[in-house]
C-alpha cells in the first residue's frame, strides 16, 4: 500500500525490534526495500547450533545466514543481537561471533547479556543450574536496559551479568562482552568513516566524554 500510494518517495522506514528470520524471502526482501525499508533488525542471539537448540530458537545457523544473504542482496542494512552468556555458550564461542558479523558484513552488530526475565524458561534454567552473581528474583529490576535503568538510574557495575557457569565464569563474561562490543564498535565506525579515520574514531570513543558527544553525531546521522 506504500508503494500504490507512491508514499515510498517520501518515507524511509526501518524494523528495530526484530525480523524473524525464517519469514525472511526474496520477494519480502525486495519489496519491502521498494516501500522504503532502510534497516532491519535481527535476533541472531549466537552462531552455534547447541545454544540455539537449547534456547529453543525457530531459526539455525542456516536460515539466519540465508536471511542475512538475501536482505543484503536487497540492499537493506542489517542491525543483529548477539547475547553473550547464554546456556551451553562458552568464551570461545562468543568470540567467534566477531568474525560471523565481519563475514557476512553484518552493519550494525550489537551485543548484551542475558536478563531472565520470570515465568521464561531461562528463568527456571538460570535458578537450577547457574551461580547468580545479582539475585535472579532482582535481576530485571537491577540488570535490564528496560527496566533497570529506568528504576535505578544507572546501569548495573558489572556490564549487566546476572548469572555465571563454572564452564563460564563472570570475569570471562566480562571479557567477552567488553571484547565483543569493542570489535563491533570499530568495525561500524570503520564502515562508516573508512578504516583510518573509522579506526581513529573508535580510539577516541574510549574517552567517555568524546563517546558521548560522537554518538550525538551519529544519531543526527541516522546510522543506528
Amino acid at each position: 500500500e506504500i508503494i500504490n500510494r507512491g508514499l515510498n518517495k517520501k518515507i524511509k522506514w526501518t524494523i528495530g525490534q526484530g525480523l524473524t528470520a525464517a519469514s525472511v524471502t526474496e520477494e519480502l526482501a525486495f519489496k519491502m526495500k521498494e516501500a522504503g525499508c532502510t534497516l532491519v533488525s535481527m535476533g541472531v542471539e549466537s552462531i552455534h547450533e547447541d545454544v540455539l537448540r537449547k534456547m529453543k530458537k525457530p531459526a539455525n545457523v542456516y536460515v539466519l545466514e540465508k536471511a542475512i544473504k538475501i536482505l543484503k542482496k536487497a540492499g537493506i542494512r542489517i542491525k543483529a543481537f548477539f547475547i553473550v552468556g547464554l546456556p551451553g555458550s562458552t568464551y570461545d564461542k562468543e568470540i567467534d561471533s566477531i568474525s560471523f558479523f565481519k563475514r557476512h558484513n553484518i552493519d550494525i552488530p550489537r551485543y548484551s547479556n542475558p536478563v531472565p526475565m520470570p515465568q521464561t524458561e531461562l528463568y527456571d534454567w538460570a535458578k537450577e543450574n547457574s551461580i547468580p552473581v545479582i539475585p535472579i528474583e532482582q535481576s530485571h529490576y537491577e540488570a535490564s536496559h528496560t527496566l533497570g535503568t529506568q528504576t535505578t538510574g544507572k546501569e548495573y557495575e558489572y556490564a549487566n551479568i546476572v548469572y555465571e557457569t563454572e564452564d563460564f565464569p563472570k570475569e570471562l563474561r566480562l571479557k567477552a562482552y567488553l571484547h565483543c562490543n569493542s570489535e563491533a564498535d570499530k568495525w561500524v565506525l570503520q564502515n562508516i568513516f573508512g578504516k583510518p579515520l573509522g579506526y581513529a574514531a573508535w580510539k577516541l570513543s574510549k574517552i567517555r566524554i568524546l563517546r558521548h558527544y560522537g554518538e550525538k553525531v551519529l544519531d543526527r546521522m541516522d546510522i543506528f
